[in-house]
Formats: structure tokens, sequence, C-alpha cells
């Protein structure tokens, strides 16, 4: 299931803290961060979180995944959910478009992954209380928005967010 499906917070984190202490589930996330999405833009900063994720968890399946199936690391397929696979992945991999609602081992990714990016605003709103963060997760709501209208970006918000980059970032 998509974590946006996920009814509460408490919910997607009861779920995160199972995953967490099932043997055998093994998991891990990638941030990049956002002056580098700046840079090298959402879609390839997503392709690269996943490759390092995806390079990241390899080494640690011949303990347990792997070698109780006999299975070569070669022979790892990384399922993605989307429409495309980042190209230098490590393993094979599949794109499933709504793979979230389709692949149960998807749509736990999807959980963690919402889990964590959800922590780290939690954690930005302790540096930044006004932006509201631990509210509205960093999504463009109407609320973000009005308080962009009235303070400058953090050194955490993405320029090249449209609405920032129209002001912030200077045309060449």
């Amino acid at each position: 299931m998509d974590s946006k499906m996920v009814a509460t917070e408490a919910k997607r984190e009861m779920l995160y803290e199972q995953l967490k202490s099932t043997p055998g589930v093994l998991f891990t996330s990638a941030v990049v961060d956002n002056r580098e999405i700046d840079r090298i833009n959402i879609l390839n900063a997503t392709m690269k979180a996943m490759t390092c994720a995806v390079q990241t968890l390899i080494p640690q399946l011949p303990s347990l995944t792997v070698s109780s199936t006999n299975m070569p690391k070669e022979h790892v397929l990384a399922l993605i959910d989307g429409n495309r696979c980042p190209v230098a992945l490590g393993s094979a991999a599949r794109s499933i478009v709504k793979g979230d609602q389709l692949v149960l081992c998807i749509a736990a990714a999807s959980i963690v992954a919402k889990v964590k990016r959800d922590r780290l605003m939690i954690e930005a709103d302790a540096l930044y209380p006004h932006f509201g963060f631990a509210k509205h997760k960093g999504y463009p709501t109407k609320a973000h928005f009005e308080v962009l209208q009235k303070h400058e970006p953090t050194p955490l918000h993405r320029l090249s967010f449209a609405p920032l980059r129209e002001k912030y970032v200077q045309k060449s």
C-alpha cells in the first residue's frame, strides 16, 4: 500500500517499527541533500539515492537472503516504484508503475522512506519552528507558501523548486 494511504503517522510509525524488528527484513535508505538536488535535479537525485541504497544493501545480503537460497548476488533483482530504473544500480532492476500499490516489498519501502523523511522534517521543525515542517512535512501546502512569503527560505529549502527558483536563483 502506498505510504500516503496509511491513515495516520502513528500507523506508519508502527509499521516501520514492525519492519525494523522483523527477522530477515533488511532495509536501508539514502538521503540526497537539497544542494545536490538543486545541482542535478530531483529525478537524478532520486536515482542517485536509490543507487546508493541498493549498493549499501547488497553487501548485507549474502549472510541472509542470498546464501540461504544459494542465489548468486548477480541474480538479485531490485524492484523500483515508478517508470524507470537507475542506470548504475549494481543489480538487475525492474520498474513497476504504482509498485507501492501492487508489490508488498515496494509498499514496505514506501513506508520506510516516508517515516524517515517525516522524521527529518520534524528535526527541521526544531531548527525552524516558524516554518511548520512538523505539520506539512515539507510538502508545498498553502501554509508552507504563506510562510515563504514572510520569511526567506531556510538552508534546507530547494531553490530549484519553481516558486523559489523564480525569486532566489539568478538567471545566467
